[in-house]
């Protein structure tokens, strides 16, 4: 009888469970991040070096209807070159984690907070139309530390829903905004959230 160790296996195994499953490629003031596993993606946080200290990417796709698909890719610019870009944290649309597991209560109040924002947002306009919308957005619209720099920040949330806003109008505003309560309550259904 032949004996087979399992060390090579474990160690493989082990280095396999360990690889980023992003790919990251920098060309100067610009990353791009691409989902080099078999899972959709639905929330990214990486950080890398800039001129001027630390940059931090974040992107939640919890609150729509896909995420990053297998091969597909998402770039952000940075105000500098950058360099020694780390991915610290992904989720799984199954429910799954890698990187830092820690992150992961934060990043669910954050994601009950914006679907409580969203609510609060819709029914203001309901209530009260465009005008109503806008002052119950004020409410949530304030500086950024880097301490609440985690996906789905309530309030970067509410700066990109206010830019949209400006960008789009309030009628495609509201659809969005629909939309995303739709595919977030989707994502909490499947009891993996």
């Amino acid at each position: 009888m032949r004996k087979i160790s399992l060390v090579p296996i474990l160690l493989l195994a082990t280095y396999a469970l360990a690889q980023d499953p992003l790919a990251v490629s920098v060309t100067g003031n610009s990353i791009t991040f691409t989902n080099a596993g078999a899972k959709e993606v639905i929330s990214i946080f990486a950080t890398a070096s800039v001129t001027r200290g630390a940059f931090d990417y974040t992107h939640d796709y919890f609150a729509q209807s896909h995420g990053l698909m297998t091969g597909a890719s998402v770039s952000t610019d940075t105000p500098s070159p950058a360099s020694n870009v780390k991915v610290i944290y992904v989720q799984f649309a199954d429910g799954t984690v890698w990187g830092d597991t820690s992150l992961t209560a934060a990043i669910s109040s954050n994601r009950k907070k914006v679907a409580a924002m969203y609510q609060d947002l819709l029914l203001s306009y309901e209530t009260g139309g465009e005008q109503s919308f806008l002052a119950e957005l004020a409410k949530y619209e304030t500086g950024i530390t880097q301490e609440q720099h985690l996906p789905s920040n309530p309030k970067a949330t509410a700066n990109m829903t206010h830019m949209y806003y400006k960008q789009y109008g309030i009628t495609q505003t509201i659809a969005k905004l629909k939309g995303r309560v739709a595919a977030a309550n989707a994502r909490w259904s499947t009891g993996n959230f």
